[in-house]
């Protein structure tokens, strides 16, 4: 295997930072540490997943299913339920942490504060934890 085509090993692109795609060095939206149990309902089929969003953003968020097992649903459309509102998006990535969603709509500044005032780390329940990329 020559060295260009290792370059672009998936494996390789993962161990190496700046080869990483879709990594949170590509993010552009702050990302910010919260706790929202929240529940994930597949548009495709009738099937709701209770868990946590424990990153969130104004075009992201990450969901955590409650169950022991991460399938991999990419591409899958999704809505979020937080707060008696529900969030449209698509998961975008598969990790062991949970599945990251890309919204479909932006949450607005105004709203993303609301939910962070009452869930996010920097209310004073912990220690402000924010992811910039």
């Amino acid at each position: 295997m020559s060295i260009i085509s290792q370059l672009f090993d998936r494996n390789l692109r993962n161990k190496i930072p700046f080869l990483r795609i879709g990594s949170s060095a590509d993010r552009r939206y702050q990302r910010t540490d919260c706790y929202i149990i929240s529940s994930l309902s597949l548009m495709s089929r009738p099937i709701m997943f209770d868990g946590v969003v424990d990153s969130i953003s104004s075009k992201g968020m990450q969901f955590r299913p409650a169950s022991s097992y991460i399938l991999d649903r990419r591409g899958e459309m999704v809505g979020i339920d937080i707060n008696y509102k529900t969030y449209f998006g698509t998961i975008v990535a598969v990790r062991q942490s949970g599945y990251g969603i890309a919204l479909t709509d932006p949450v607005s500044d105004e709203e993303l504060d609301v939910i962070l005032e009452e869930y996010g780390y920097a209310n004073g329940d912990a220690d402000a934890d924010v992811q910039e990329a």
